[in-house]
């Protein structure tokens, strides 16, 4: 069976806002410490945990203080793609930590600098997104940085060759698929989005190709959808997922 990649962003304790960034947009993906150890346990115990790869994507403060912790205790890792620009900010991991996760033995990829959508930016700023974010990362690890993801779920071809330009060779995407692609020396790895509603019936019936496929429909015919909607999309989201 192929890898399912499931991308997560914070874990709580009691509220939502104890880590990353703040809002009812950022919160519909933020799960409680106790919806995450059921999806956890189950996988560890009802899996191959194998299968499965927990991607992180922020860098909020829950990937040190809550998610390791309970991964670890199921002897799993963890990839944490962080936005290095909220490196050391209120609900956000500090450079220490991050070292720390590292030494820990999971991975540390960037999540760009400033985790704007990168596909409607100058074209020359992209480049400095991802070299920034890789020289930071690298100045706190000591060690290159090869691994990253794409903030906000937006990709185009020109935010990928940049990214290979900065000496990137695996980039993980929103789009809900188990298939592998190349493009511009990237591997591409697409991911399977865990909200804050997401139940271990969810998550079991990603088993399913079938299943896999309609969500992949389904995340191209969203993206269609923002495109028309434009910067009104969020808007309505939120207002009918809240």
């Amino acid at each position: 069976m192929k890898k399912i990649i499931l991308m997560f962003h914070d874990v709580y304790h009691e509220s939502p806002s104890e880590s990353g960034y703040l809002g009812t947009g950022p919160d519909l993906y933020k799960l409680s410490e106790s919806n995450f150890v059921n999806l956890v346990h189950y996988i560890s115990e009802f899996k191959n945990k194998n299968n499965f790869v927990f991607t992180f994507d922020d860098g909020g403060i829950s990937f040190y203080t809550i998610i390791a912790p309970i991964l670890e205790r199921y002897n799993l890792k963890g990839v944490f793609f962080i936005a290095t620009d909220m490196i050391g900010k209120a609900g956000f991991m500090s450079a220490e930590q991050i070292l720390d996760l590292d030494r820990r033995g999971h991975i540390i990829g960037s999540h760009s600098h400033t985790h704007r959508r990168l596909s409607s930016i100058p074209p020359d700023e992209v480049y400095n997104e991802w070299h920034t974010s890789k020289n930071v990362l690298e100045s706190i690890l000591g060690h290159n940085v090869t691994v990253a993801s794409i903030p906000n779920g937006y990709q185009s071809d020109f935010v990928l060759s940049e990214a290979s330009r900065c000496g990137y060779t695996e980039m993980y995407t929103s789009a809900p698929t188990c298939r592998v692609s190349r493009k511009h020396s990237l591997n591409l790895y697409g991911r399977f989005v865990m909200m804050k509603s997401v139940s271990i019936m969810d998550l079991s019936r990603l088993d399913f190709s079938i299943i896999r496929s309609y969500l992949f429909i389904r995340a191209k015919m969203l993206l269609f959808i923002q495109k028309l909607l434009g910067q009104y999309y969020k808007k309505i989201r939120n207002a009918i997922l809240k």
